[in-house]
């Protein structure tokens, strides 16, 4: 496997992707896209309260509205033996920063019940599920059906939930603080503040937002009476943990569950954990003898998917005044919202507080909070660039009071190659990387040293010219199982079962090219199956940049495993001694043998010779491995606004990233995989914002009217450079090529707004950075 692995044919070809026809054409296959004979529809409601006791739900006069099959609240679901969610909330791999409730042990999550039947704890909860025979007929008996209500007091935010005499969303935790744990080493800390010349602290809120994917969630339950088995097609970040998940709701064997992912339409996280219309679907399709669909409205969606980012972190940076950094100390305060869905992105940033640099000693106190907010979950690059924004504003801040130029200031501090690998003040293990040479390399494409020429071009045209700055490293672990089966089929195409779940990124493509390398065979005899937990068993899908590393490294065992049973069969057909045969640039050949065989010949002589028992299932093979060790992708990104000063208009005028992912597989993916992370985290620094009305709780982001995603026309051309530094980890070096773009962004374009408004004496601004902020910034600042 080394050798082949060594000479890659496939591996680093930019490849268009195979999948692309297929989607751009109409072809693809969405959830939505199902449809069966007689399903039927459903429809939620949803709370308009953020806290609320539900004193009863009155269903009889939806009951009774035409086309209606059934109407179901939250007392139906218990009486009928459905169980909450079991949300896998703390990351479970060995070296994930290990969060606790208060003074150690199990965090309390809240119960998910698929249907709210004592409190509802935030606008957009499902309280009633209807099911008719069209889905306009499932709405219309929606608002039929009376929910008796008594609102309670409620806490929106971190500060408010944390705050004296705050409403408790959560008997349990009366506090609403169920996660409290300390990292590092405070007194090392501690005695490095106080050696200190000069102490730089700052405050951050990193707002939330949302992942809205292309595809709004859709599921569609049915129901086998006659084996007693449940389907269910639905848009997942991994069909088979879902399967686990769901298997526990119905209370059932998970045998009797089979999950369909076909193709998805974004995820960013959204879609990795499963949402309760997923099983509520199920469990109509059994009552009602009829397959039923859910498909969420765009508004729907923007109420109740899971949402991303929501961290509050106080930080402070001690420093020698040669400009040394000596310490850091953090607290950071995660918005977990009604519930504790996932823990990821409050662990993943714990373990980077120090970001890209050579910090000594550093401390942490990290917390979660409940709020009456629909909840949290990782979110594209989870928990990275929220810690990511903190150190590298902390950065600039100090630069400034020092009066040291705020490159110098990095180069003074980033982690050398030779530190490598290099363990931060909290522990996290950073396995490879060359981080001052990523900086030049983006300072170079960038054009860092044109600025001068470009400011004074825009100030003769009455506008400001900023630029920004910063470095990143980010972590990938994920859920540690994979699987790969392989079998070469007797006309010659290969099969390769597996279990993440692609959801935009090209997976169909790269897997066929690192499998084809390791086999000799072309990329476009190689079938890619995902999805389908009937035939796939094990798998953690597509999350936290885990898809490709995972894939290579199960894949590499399983074709070791596949070229050794070819061996086995090609001394059958080339009638050789099973140890003379060898493998090589695709072939089975034996010496005194006058041909050899490639895969596709070697299938077809394994189904015409008789073969003994031990290769009676010809090529097929199944390989399965458990990987713990954690990535830690890196790099830099700098980006250029320019603003009207009149009226904050600002437009995002130069971008540029370095991006080290290891062994790139398919540089042409991981460039676009880089645009869509740049776009997410620059859209988050200067336009994106899920907004709650204070006084009564209500999202004021409903719609695209009122969320502003970035568009084509505000993005300029990407200068990307991918950097190819190998990962010792795993076989392949690979690192992660998925989240890198977003980790710096938020830190690159409100420094490079920031750097635009200082001529005018604006030294901080909120994101995100709209014109309407910037104009506000500037005017307070005319004001003293």
């Amino acid at each position: 496997m080394a050798e082949e692995a060594a000479r890659p044919r496939a591996i680093g070809q930019p490849l268009r992707r195979k999948e692309d026809l297929r989607l751009v054409t109409g072809n693809g296959r969405f959830t939505d896209d199902v449809r069966r004979p007689g399903q039927a529809y459903a429809a939620m409601v949803r709370s308009p309260y953020p806290h609320a006791r539900i004193r009863g739900v009155a269903l009889d006069r939806a009951r009774a509205m035409p086309g209606v099959l059934g109407a179901y609240g939250g007392e139906e679901c218990r009486a009928a033996g459905l169980k909450p969610i079991p949300h896998e909330a703390v990351p479970s791999t060995r070296y994930d920063m290990k969060l606790t409730a208060p003074g150690g042990g199990k965090v309390f999550l809240g119960p998910h019940w698929l249907l709210a039947w004592d409190k509802a704890r935030y606008v957009g909860e499902a309280v009633a599920m209807v099911v008719a025979e069209s889905a306009a007929e499932a709405q219309d008996a929606a608002e039929a059906v009376e929910v008796d209500y008594q609102p309670l007091p409620f806490a929106l935010d971190a500060a408010a939930a944390l705050a004296a005499g705050a409403p408790a969303i959560w008997d349990e935790i009366p506090d609403n603080t169920p996660v409290d744990t300390r990292f590092g080493d405070a007194a090392a800390a501690d005695a490095a503040f106080q050696r200190a010349d000069h102490v730089v602290r700052m405050a951050f809120h990193i707002g939330r937002v949302t992942a809205a994917p292309l595809e709004p969630r859709a599921a569609l339950g049915e129901y086998d009476a006659a084996t007693g088995r449940y389907t269910l097609h639905a848009g997942t970040g991994g069909a088979v943990r879902q399967k686990r998940e769901m298997a526990a709701v119905l209370d059932v064997a998970p045998e009797r569950l089979r999950i369909v992912t076909a193709d998805v339409g974004g995820n960013f996280g959204a879609k990795n954990r499963p949402y309760v219309e997923y099983a509520l679907v199920l469990w109509a399709a059994r009552l009602l003898g009829r397959p039923v669909k859910f498909t969420a409205t765009r508004s729907e969606a923007m109420l109740s998917d899971s949402q991303g980012r929501d961290l509050v972190t106080s930080v402070e940076l001690a420093l020698r005044k040669d400009g040394r950094f000596l310490g850091l100390r953090a607290d950071n305060i995660s918005n977990l919202g009604a519930r504790c869905m996932s823990l990821s992105p409050l662990s993943k940033g714990s373990a980077l507080i120090t970001g890209s640099y050579d910090i000594p000693a550093a401390s942490l106190r990290a917390r979660a909070v409940f709020t009456n907010t629909m909840m949290t979950q990782p979110y594209r690059s989870s928990g990275r660039p929220e810690v990511t924004y903190a150190i590298e504003r902390l950065v600039d801040r100090a630069a400034d009071e020092l009066g040291i130029d705020r490159l110098t200031l990095r180069r003074m501090n980033l982690v050398r190659e030779a530190q490598m690998p290099y363990v931060n003040a909290v522990g996290a293990r950073y396995d490879s990387g060359t981080y001052p040479a990523n900086m030049e390399l983006a300072l170079a494409i960038a054009d860092w040293d044109g600025f001068a020429a470009r400011r004074e071009g825009a100030q003769k045209r009455g506008r400001l010219l900023g630029r920004g700055f910063a470095n990143y490293v980010e972590s990938s672990i994920g859920s540690p199982r994979e699987r790969a089966e392989i079998t070469v089929q007797p006309g010659g195409r290969v099969r390769l079962v597996i279990g993440t779940q692609p959801a935009g990124q090209g997976q169909e493509t790269s897997f066929a090219q690192v499998l084809a390398d390791l086999l000799g065979v072309p990329v476009d005899a190689i079938d890619v199956v995902m999805g389908d937990t009937d035939i796939v068993s094990i798998g953690g899908g597509s999350h936290s940049g885990r898809s490709m590393r995972h894939a290579a490294t199960v894949m590499s065992l399983a074709a070791g495993a596949l070229i050794e049973r070819g061996k086995a069969i090609a001394a059958i057909a080339l009638d050789a001694p099973a140890g003379e045969v060898i493998f090589a640039d695709g072939r089975f050949a034996a010496p005194g043998r006058n041909r050899s065989l490639d895969f596709r010949e070697l299938a077809g002589e394994a189904a015409r010779i008789a073969l003994p028992e031990a290769l009676r299932e010809g090529l097929a093979v199944a390989a399965d491995n458990e990987m713990h060790d954690p990535v830690f992708p890196n790099g830099a990104a700098a980006c250029e606004v320019e603003i009207d000063p009149e009226t904050g208009a600002l437009a995002l005028t130069r971008y540029a990233s370095v991006d080290d992912v290891g062994r790139c597989i398919n540089p042409l993916i991981v460039d676009g995989q880089t645009h869509g992370a740049i776009a997410q985290g620059v859209g988050e620094a200067l336009w994106e914002q899920i907004h709650l009305d204070p006084a009564s709780g209500q999202p004021l982001t409903g719609s695209f009217m009122d969320y502003a995603l970035p568009r084509a026309d505000q993005l300029p051309d990407f200068r990307t450079e991918i950097v190819e530094v190998l990962s010792p980890t795993n076989p392949y070096g690979i690192k992660a090529g998925g989240e890198g773009g977003t980790t710096p962004a938020l830190a690159a374009a409100i420094g490079a707004v920031l750097d635009a408004l200082a001529p005018l004496g604006v030294r901080d601004i909120a994101m995100p950075a709209t014109p309407f902020a910037i104009w506000q910034a500037i005017e307070q600042a005319k004001r003293g």
